[in-house]
C-alpha cells in the first residue's frame, strides 16, 4: 500500500509532504516555488488550502510554525516523525563562523579516523 493510498493524499499533498521531509520547515511561497515540477498548484491560495487539509487531519501530518525573530512568514513542518519542538524549528539558522566550522569538521574527521583505526585493529587482531 502506498503512502497516497494509506493517507488518501492527492499528488499536490504528496509533493508538499515530500518537500517538507527533504528540506525541513518552509514558508508557503518556498513550497510553491519548489513544488512546481511535482504537482500543479496554480496559486498560493490553493497551496495553503492543501496545507490546511494536511493540518486538519486526524492525526495531523503538517504543523504551522509561527514566524520567529527575523522571519517574515510562518513556516510549515511535517509531523511524520512525531511532534516538533517549536523553539528549535522556529529559530533562524545561524551560520557558524568559517574558522569554528573548519575546526569542528577537522575534529569530527579525527574522531572518525580513530574509530575506523580501532575497527581495523579489532578485525585484524592487531594492537596499536
Amino acid at each position: 500500500m502506498s503512502v497516497a493510498q494509506r493517507f488518501s493524499l492527492t499528488s499536490a499533498q504528496i509533493a508538499l509532504l515530500g518537500l517538507l521531509l527533504l528540506r525541513g520547515p518552509q514558508t508557503a511561497y518556498e513550497l510553491l516555488a519548489r513544488s512546481e515540477r511535482m504537482a500543479r498548484l496554480p496559486s498560493i491560495d490553493e497551496l495553503r488550502s492543501n496545507l490546511d487539509l494536511l493540518i486538519g487531519r486526524k492525526p495531523p501530518l503538517v504543523q504551522q510554525i509561527d514566524r520567529g525573530p527575523g522571519q517574515r512568514e510562518d513556516r510549515y513542518v511535517h509531523l511524520l516523525s512525531g511532534p516538533v519542538q517549536l523553539s528549535a524549528a522556529a529559530a533562524p539558522l545561524q551560520a557558524p563562523s568559517p574558522a569554528s566550522d573548519f575546526e569542528a569538521r577537522v575534529q569530527a574527521l579525527e574522531e572518525e579516523v580513530a574509530q575506523l583505526r580501532a575497527r581495523i585493529d579489532a578485525l585484524t587482531g592487531e594492537g596499536s
